[in-house]
């Protein structure tokens, strides 16, 4: 009896951990989340591991003063802030090692790492969108069509994690 009891307990606690990543990103993406618009550009389009995904670009990759911060090593926590631009599009206004907490009114923080694989990009957990099989090749076609008219809605949480929401190309949305 006591071997079942454990079994199961190890299965549930299995379970909880692979559930916690969706809870977390459906918590940011339905409650707590603030809806912006940033600006990106594909990358890789295939993986044959994961399926038809696209790896994606954002402009807030390379904010402002992120080279001086040569004293964050890779994937140690930073801190970008955002304000809305042209468009309502958000872009980098500056990036820190610490949360900031004056932020002034209309500005957002995104929590990232500098990726060390990327050549010193900053990376927010945001840069692959999963594409259905069926759409692939339609997708595809209007990013070669669009390459400068590609935005993504993102929500961003107080302590600044993020969720993909959409994926708009051209004139076309996608939900994700």
């Amino acid at each position: 009896m006591l071997k079942h009891v454990l079994f199961a307990a190890a299965v549930l606690a299995q379970v909880a951990i692979l559930a916690v990543e969706p809870a977390e990103k459906l918590r940011i993406r339905h409650v707590t989340g603030r809806e912006i618009v940033l600006r990106t550009e594909p990358v890789d389009p295939y993986d044959v591991m994961r399926g038809f995904y696209m790896t994606l670009a954002y402009e807030i990759a390379r904010p402002p003063g992120h080279e001086a911060m040569g004293d964050v090593r890779p994937d140690e926590t930073v801190y970008t802030v955002l304000a809305p631009g042209d468009n309502d599009v958000w872009s980098a206004v500056s990036v820190h090692a610490e949360m900031p907490t004056d932020l002034g009114p209309n500005k957002i923080v995104i929590r990232g790492h500098r990726d060390s694989r990327r050549r010193g990009r900053l990376v927010y957990g945001i840069e692959q969108y999963f594409v259905p099989e069926e759409m692939r090749h339609q997708i595809s076609d209007e990013i070669t069509a669009e390459k400068e008219r590609i935005l993504v809605d993102v929500a961003v949480d107080p302590e600044g994690r993020a969720s993909v929401l959409r994926l708009h190309v051209g004139d076309k949305t996608y939900e994700y």
